[in-house]
């Protein structure tokens, strides 16, 4: 039996993002409902046994002929001690550039574990890109943020510092760029992701608008001013890069939607809805991966 763990507001977060997503494509009830379910991490518990079953690690380096060592002792540890795996059982790794080894185990002791290749699949990259810059949110965590692009495809995810930003972000730069290329590690691993996403440290407004020069779409969703409707700019947008920019707790400020305009992003509405920070970003993500990408080679 699948026990699954008590994640608190996903009644209220699962309802707030069908109705965005029904919202802003009309129409689409069968593919909104599973993007928000593919959103949510419960829903991947659910399918793949609570990430108890999940076999599948992150390992950056090149093997070693048909054999793959692993000295760490967190995955040693979460094959030996949690899966509680055994000589002989399958287990797939992936470099996070396209490689993926199906193996067995050959050995498996307490401080190391011994792989044997398979089998070896290398996946093309996508043409299209998705390039997310995320305001640094106050009342959530960029972390579950991270976590949920990362599950939904996003290649690039660009933590924003706008001018409404209200968190501290003078401390710990480091520690948290580190702890966010982790999440977004164990997301791909739990998601079936084969390349990883680039996960960028904070940055300010006009960085960003220099790293989407070379997207062929690019959107800022704000609450004030002339603005297209989404639904109306998908038929151009399938099968291209596309870059997004989501604001803060107060949308962001009339100057910066001006200078995002001048670089070349178009203003549009997520509906009547107000959302959250994080209910955007996954939101946002979700329509690009299931509705304007359906037409790219991932």
């Amino acid at each position: 039996m699948v026990t699954t763990p008590d994640f608190p507001g996903y009644r209220t977060r699962l309802t707030g993002l069908l109705g965005v997503l029904l919202s802003i494509q009309p129409g689409f009830r069968r593919v909104a409902e599973f993007t928000v379910l593919a959103s949510i991490p419960l829903f991947w518990d659910l399918l793949w046994g609570y990430n108890q079953e999940m076999r599948r690690l992150y390992l950056p380096d090149e093997p070693q002929g048909d054999l793959i060592p692993l000295f760490s002792a967190d995955q040693v540890h979460r094959l030996r001690d949690v899966l509680r795996l055994k000589p002989g059982d399958e287990v797939e790794t992936f470099d996070g550039h396209g490689n993926v080894y199906f193996s067995t185990i050959a050995e498996l002791e307490k401080d190391h574990v011994l792989l044997r290749i398979l089998s070896h699949r290398a996946v093309k990259a996508p043409r299209a890109k998705t390039l997310i810059g995320c305001a640094i949110p106050k009342s959530v965590k960029m972390d579950e943020i991270v976590d949920k692009l990362t599950q939904l495809g996003v290649d690039v995810i660009v933590p924003l510092n706008t001018a409404r930003v209200v968190a501290n972000l003078e401390t710990n730069s480091e520690a948290r760029l580190r702890r966010w290329l982790k999440i977004s590690l164990a997301a791909s691993e739990q998601s079936g992701r084969d390349f990883t996403p680039e996960v960028r440290k904070v940055t300010d407004l006009p960085d960003f608008l220099k790293m989407a020069a070379d997207c062929a779409v690019k959107l800022i969703p704000t609450l004030e001013g002339r603005r297209s409707a989404l639904a109306d700019v998908s038929a151009s947008a399938r099968g291209r890069s596309i870059a997004v920019m989501i604001g803060p707790e107060g949308d962001f400020s009339p100057e910066e939607v001006e200078l995002a305009a001048q670089a070349g992003f178009l203003p549009v509405s997520l509906g009547e809805l107000v959302l959250r920070v994080d209910t955007a970003a996954v939101a946002l993500a979700a329509y690009v991966h299931l509705l304007l990408r359906q037409d790219s080679s991932r």
